[in-house]
């Protein structure tokens, strides 16, 4: 498949309880990367759930430009004990 190369910039509005971990975090961030000869951006948007500091759910949504022009990741995860389940589509009109 290839390596990603690339540059990732977030910006996480946290709200957290100090004392229980509790609370919820939402992140936007731009993916600025090459991939397999391509090049281009993904804009992510994402929303967590901490539950006594640990991420106990969530969901996030990429939208692609350039190469990626039209390209949409949408996925929801959520924590089972040692492990986080991640179920998602991609969407990609090229058909690659």
């Amino acid at each position: 498949m290839g390596d990603l190369v690339g540059q990732l910039t977030i910006v996480a509005n946290i709200n957290q309880d100090i004392d229980t971990g509790d609370g919820a975090v939402c992140v936007t961030a731009v993916l600025d990367i090459t991939w397999n000869g391509m090049t281009g951006i993904f804009e992510v948007r994402s929303q967590w759930k901490y539950t006594s500091f640990l991420v106990s759910t969530g969901q996030f949504v990429r939208h692609g430009t350039g190469d990626f022009e039209g390209m949409q990741m949408m996925a929801n995860f959520h924590d089972e004990g040692d492990h986080t389940v991640l179920s998602g589509t991609i969407l990609n009109p090229h058909g690659d």
